[in-house]
């Protein structure tokens, strides 16, 4: 899922968020499992799941659109996992949660 969602970024022009993702695709598994489960991924404000593909691109809104949808798409699936896996925090488990239900709900509902 780590390793689409870079691609994306990529094909995206998030680069920022592609180096991230490199970084953490290289890096052992505590390090890994840090980053899966800190707030600068799942966080609020400012996080990656918060900004990602939020800006328009010269790329066109139906492009926007489909990159968007493909990272929530992502987003669920990830979240999802790590709740089944018990990858999270205390902390963490609530945003995963939020962030998870709210991606679903979005994309059932067409909303992006």
């Amino acid at each position: 899922m780590l390793t689409n969602l870079e691609r994306l970024f990529e094909a995206g022009g998030e680069d920022t968020y592609a180096a991230i993702i490199r970084k953490v695709l290289h890096s052992d598994e505590p390090e890994l499992k840090v980053w899966l489960t800190s707030g600068d991924f799942w966080g609020g404000m400012g996080s990656m799941i918060d900004s990602a593909f939020c800006t328009p691109t010269a790329r066109g809104p139906e492009v926007d659109r489909r990159n968007r949808r493909e990272f929530m798409s992502l987003i669920v699936k990830l979240g999802k996992h790590q709740m089944a896996s018990g990858i999270f925090t205390a902390n963490i488990k609530p945003h995963i949660e939020k962030w998870t239900n709210t991606f679903q709900g979005w994309l059932d509902s067409n909303l992006v």
